[in-house]
């Protein structure tokens, strides 16, 4: 086992000068994945991971990447890589390059296998940390081949060369994460069906904040620079790039959050069936062409959206100041700052999406005595749940 670096991997593997002509592209890259075909790790961190550092001070071999490089071995690589030696931590912009290159990399990897260190059997697959952590959602959804070992002696889930393959193990890894199987085995990345992938995202979580953001960046291919050190700030950019490059009105449904911005993948998750069908819907006109504004745009004060308003009058009555009130909506809980009484606040239903239901937002319309109207505009109140109305029927 040898770290070997960029310049020295030229040398070893000899490239050759490719003369084919009317598909250069087509032909490089062809050659390319035909020349270096390495394998590539998915696990959860341990202790005493082997870092760049410790490769460099050519320190002893560790178990795991032992086992790792082994199996690699037995699927024809020559090269391997796992993301605790094979990227320099200590370098800004290698760090930046990898976490920007990662989907990608494990995407193209000629074989993604995946350490599970705490499952026993099939019954504890579900269980293991692997399927709870940011970085894994994109390693189980990058990869076109996967390999599954489980326990100190990794021993294989099943005796198929790729378990993506096998219905049993999709089965499971349906059961475990609720992601579609044709996704499992074939995912393609990009901002659509967005809600549906935040849902995915919802319980998986991340040691550092900003990876909540980063983490997701390949599965929606979306571009952003590294900056470790900025916190939530990390995720509202990422919102940002999201939705503008998705003109699907289920991104704006969040619940929790902020009335700006959700905080996280968690924002996104419900258990309203019904609502859960529409939102997730993959044929976004099946409820019917002209319903929701899919022109939303991002401005300097936030997302700016049309919708259909409804008028509330006297809906909250006996509000302690700073507390919660409920409103005559099923399990609709609101969070609302103290108004002094000189001030005038209207609130409103705003119609999302129409259909079966109506997916909503509850606005707030915060007034003052010779304030113009043009600053009194409606603002999105924060809800802990996603707001539905059902379909009213007039007889």
């Amino acid at each position: 086992m040898e770290l070997i670096s960029r310049d020295k991997l030229i040398t070893i593997l000899k490239p050759e000068t490719i003369t084919e002509e009317g598909h250069p592209e087509s032909s490089i890259e062809s050659a390319v994945v035909n020349l270096l075909k390495y394998a590539i790790l998915s696990h959860r961190w341990g202790e005493s991971e082997p870092t760049f550092q410790d490769l460099k001070r050519e320190g002893a071999g560790y178990k795991k990447l032992d086992k790792f490089c082994a199996k690699a071995k037995e699927y024809g690589c020559d090269f391997a890589w796992s993301d605790t030696c094979c990227i320099n931590k200590e370098s800004s912009s290698e760090l930046d390059e990898a976490i920007r290159s990662m989907y990608m990399w494990y995407r193209e990897a000629y074989i993604c296998i995946v350490h599970l260190a705490q499952t026993n059997s099939w019954d504890t697959l579900e269980n293991d940390e692997w399927f709870f952590r940011g970085w894994t959602l994109q390693e189980l959804l990058a990869p076109l081949r996967m390999r599954f070992y489980y326990g100190p002696t990794w021993t294989p889930l099943t005796q198929n060369p790729n378990d993506k393959d096998d219905a049993k193990v999709v089965r499971a890894l349906y059961r475990a994460t609720k992601i579609p199987e044709n996704d499992l085995r074939n995912f393609r990345s990009g901002p659509n069906r967005a809600w549906e992938k935040m849902s995915w995202a919802a319980s998986w979580k991340t040691t550092r904040v900003e990876d909540v953001a980063y983490s997701l960046t390949g599965i929606f291919d979306i571009t952003m620079t590294v900056a470790y050190g900025e916190g939530d700030r990390a995720f509202k950019r990422f919102m940002a790039e999201l939705i503008e490059k998705c003109k699907e009105w289920q991104i704006l449904v969040w619940a929790g959050g902020l009335p700006g911005c959700p905080t996280g993948p968690c924002c996104y998750r419900t258990t309203d069936e019904a609502a859960l069908e529409m939102l997730k819907n993959h044929e976004i006109s099946w409820w019917g062409e002209g319903c929701g504004d899919d022109d939303f745009s991002i401005t300097k004060r936030g997302v700016q959206v049309k919708l259909f308003m409804s008028l509330w009058q006297s809906v909250f009555l006996s509000c302690p100041a700073g507390g919660l009130m409920t409103s005559p909506l099923d399990e609709l809980v609101v969070q609302s700052p103290f108004f002094p009484p000189a001030s005038t606040t209207e609130w409103a239903i705003g119609v999302l999406k129409a259909g079966q239901i109506y997916i909503c937002f509850l606005l707030r319309r915060f007034c003052r005595p010779g304030l113009d109207t043009v600053r009194n505009h409606w603002r999105r109140e924060v809800t802990d749940k996603i707001l539905t109305v059902l379909e009213i029927v007039w007889l």
